[in-house]
């Protein structure tokens, strides 16, 4: 009998961590976020950078596309080698000297005179990972409330990540927003509040993935039913044995 308890006491125990570890949905997601007030037309952003590199750091696999080599309205974006690639929506791949850290950025595309639209990048496959540069965002009167979506377009759930943009921000300023999930997620929308007014550019866009730790508490617990099912079964089965070789002895 004790053994049965603490059997059931491991299974109990079991279960509790996997309902602990096995709820994404309920996590929130860890942003990582830093501005430069002033970039001098990006010659220098160390926060920004120094964010970018924490990002970056969490990960356990990542990619970036930096958008040099990006052609035209809603270009494909490619992260490096991990096999994550995206489709963009309202954004136009240009040289903007002096709001771009290399060659090229995504400017929205209603700031060169295309109908508003929501910028959006949809991605291949699930990623829990995601980052990117927003220059010239919220400079002078742009009071520009902006959520990150973080969209799982199978499941049909999202999570919204609030940044506030401006008002009163030099023209030349920007920062780095970085998100991580537990939840996966294969779209991020961008909704502006004053998406009219603010012509936000977009750089070193980040697609990757964070750690998975729940994975090895499932297989674990997986590992620890098996054997209680195991014993289990001997103990009836012993339980058994003992009935007959007693019945047999009354007869």
């Amino acid at each position: 009998m004790m053994h049965n308890s603490l059997r059931l006491t491991v299974v109990a125990t079991g279960i509790l961590s996997v309902l602990i570890c096995a709820r994404p949905s309920a996590a929130t997601p860890t942003v990582f976020f830093d501005r430069d007030a002033t970039t001098t037309f990006m010659t220098s952003f160390p926060n920004s950078l120094a964010k970018f590199n924490q990002f970056t750091s969490s990960l356990t696999s990542f990619g970036v596309d930096n958008v040099d080599t990006a052609v035209g309205i809603n270009p494909g974006l490619t992260f490096g080698g991990t096999g994550i690639t995206a489709t963009s929506n309202g954004v136009l791949a240009q040289a903007a000297p002096g709001f771009m850290i290399g060659a090229q950025a995504l400017l929205e595309a209603d700031a060169a005179g295309f109908p508003q639209v929501n910028t959006d990048f949809a991605f291949n496959q699930y990623i829990t990972a995601f980052g990117l540069y927003v220059i010239q965002g919220g400079d002078g009167a742009n009071n520009n409330l902006t959520t990150f979506r973080l969209k799982n377009t199978a499941a049909n759930t999202f999570t919204d990540v609030p940044v506030q943009i401006g008002p009163g921000w030099a023209t030349d300023n920007a920062f780095f927003l970085g998100v991580t999930d537990t939840s996966p997620f294969n779209e991020v929308e961008v909704l502006e509040s004053t998406d009219f007014a603010d012509g936000m550019l977009y750089d070193n866009i980040v697609a990757g993935r964070v750690p998975e730790p729940a994975s090895f508490v499932l297989f674990m617990f997986g590992g620890a039913s098996v054997l209680c099912a195991r014993g289990r079964r001997g103990q009836v089965s012993s339980d058994k044995r003992r009935q007959r070789t007693d019945r047999c002895r009354c007869t």
